[in-house]
């Protein structure tokens, strides 16, 4: 049911593109309207004054051209009588500007210096007294002299135009006053035709306006769509690019922004979440450290003493490397780029550090293939060293005495390609996309040399770190008998 309090267009529940496209159109729509309509007011008036103009040059022209016959008083003369006569009624020319002209459309007369007629090309008021009409009334007095009256006494008969010229004789003296009359009737068929034109192209640039509005709306529309299916996303909880707007870039920094304010959501999410997980991971040694202290104050043997001393160094250096890895990958958080990135031979890099852990490498009779090529990156040759360094420390975890590892650095188009791969246990499908996360870690294998004990997951979370610093990337992917870990470098 309706609420009266509400107004109607709040329960119609229109789109907003839709509503600013209603206010555009009625926008355009009044504007053309009054465009349109002040200029064909313009038309006829501007047609009128532009016939009126040549009609003051045709009669100037006329009047010198009686000025002598008529101070000689020769206006007798058929001579000048022909040729004011065939001007006025002269056939018109068949056709102007596409229009048909079939009629003459002047009249012309000629007044003495007190307005009575002596001579009109049409017969139709010789010898009258035209010295009260404005023409003759104020041209004989030296002013303008023109008016525009009916051409015959029926209600709605067209209007004709007459303007006048004085005729002065060799003095200067007016001695008379000529008048050329046109209809304005034979000027209907130009406004008719310039305001049809004006109102096509009128109609035409209004819905040319519309169109382009429709246009935009749509657009806006379309972007106001992308924006809400982007943030239902976001309320999902599904992980989604903020989409990109070429011509509604506010719409993008309103994405990008609400993205930052989900990161900054979901980051304060995983601080929760890996304090609870840190509280754990030090729970777990100063408990065995605890333990081990409240036995030592006890009278034991020496065996017994020293075993339980070790297990308080253990827990002691797993305390100290979390803090380490901590403050290794809190520093590197907080770096916006590297500071200074110089050229780092990947290949030597790779080959230093597989001597520095060829004790490891023999202890644990690994069989290991190696198929190196020279290549350079831009970044930190120690950082690079110390992810590197995690990767293997990882992989020879994670695979039995006797096992294979394979190591590979080739180059792709604009970047570089290091690729890790050991024998060993496959990694469940939910925990490839997990890697890298802080305080997340697998269990070692059984036969390996650590079975069944966690690390951190520092490590892993440093060397993502590390990539991101040098505009790298990292995946893992399960093989047939290992997993393998790939790296992406952009090349120098």
């Amino acid at each position: 049911m309706l609420n009266p309090s509400h107004p109607l267009w709040r329960h119609l529940r229109l789109p907003f593109a839709l509503r600013l496209f209603l206010l555009y159109f009625a926008f355009v729509g009044l504007t053309g309207y009054l465009v349109l309509s002040v200029l064909a007011e313009q038309i006829k008036p501007g047609f009128r004054q532009a016939s009126e103009e040549s009609l003051i040059d045709a009669s100037q022209h006329l009047a010198d051209l009686v000025a002598p016959y008529l101070q000689q008083g020769r206006l007798n003369n058929p001579e000048i009588a022909q040729i004011l006569r065939q001007y006025g009624q002269r056939s018109a020319r068949p056709e102007l500007w596409g229009l048909q002209r079939t009629t003459p459309d002047h009249r012309i007369y000629l007044t003495d210096q007190h307005g009575i007629v002596l001579f009109d090309s049409k017969d139709l008021a010789l010898g009258a007294d035209y010295s009260r009409w404005n023409d003759v009334y104020h041209t004989l007095r030296g002013q303008y002299g023109a008016r525009s009256s009916p051409a015959s006494d029926q209600p709605g008969a067209p209007t004709v135009m007459h303007v006048a010229a004085p005729v002065r004789a060799s003095d200067g003296q007016i001695i008379g006053v000529l008048t050329l009359a046109k209809s304005n009737q034979s000027l209907q068929p130009f406004i008719d035709r310039s305001e049809r034109y004006l109102l096509e192209r009128g109609i035409a640039l209004m819905l040319l306006g519309l169109l382009f509005g429709a246009l935009l709306t749509w657009r806006l529309q379309s972007g106001l769509n992308r924006l809400r299916h982007y943030i239902q996303g976001l309320h999902a909880g599904l992980r989604l690019a903020p989409p990109k707007f070429r011509l509604f870039f506010e719409f993008g920094d309103l994405a990008t922004a609400l993205d930052t304010f989900r990161a900054k959501l979901e980051g304060k999410a995983l601080r929760d979440e890996a304090l609870q997980t840190l509280t754990h991971e030090l729970k777990s040694p100063l408990t065995a450290i605890r333990a081990a202290t409240e036995i030592l104050g006890n009278p034991l043997p020496e065996a017994d003493r020293q075993k339980f001393l070790g297990h308080i160094r253990n827990e002691s250096d797993r305390l100290n490397r979390l803090s380490e890895q901590l403050l290794a990958v809190s520093a590197l958080e907080q770096l916006p780029h590297l500071p200074q990135p110089v050229p780092v031979a990947l290949d030597l890099l790779v080959r230093q550090l597989l001597d520095s852990n060829s004790a490891r490498l023999a202890t644990l009779q690994v069989q290991l293939h190696i198929e190196l090529t020279l290549q350079q990156v831009s970044g930190d040759a120690t950082l690079l060293r110390q992810a590197l360094q995690h990767l293997l420390d990882n992989a020879l975890d994670f695979m039995s005495s006797g096992g294979w590892l394979r190591l590979t650095l080739q180059s792709e188009p604009h970047r570089i390609c290091l690729q890790l791969a050991n024998q060993g246990p496959q990694i469940p499908d939910y925990a490839l996309a997990r890697l890298g996360e802080k305080f997340f870690s697998m269990p070692r294998p059984a036969g390996s040399a650590n079975a069944g004990r966690k690390s951190t997951g520092l490590g892993l979370c440093f060397v993502r770190q590390v990539l991101a610093l040098h505009q790298g990337d990292l995946q893992f992917d399960n093989l047939p008998d290992g997993v393998q870990v790939s790296i992406w470098l952009p090349s120098l």
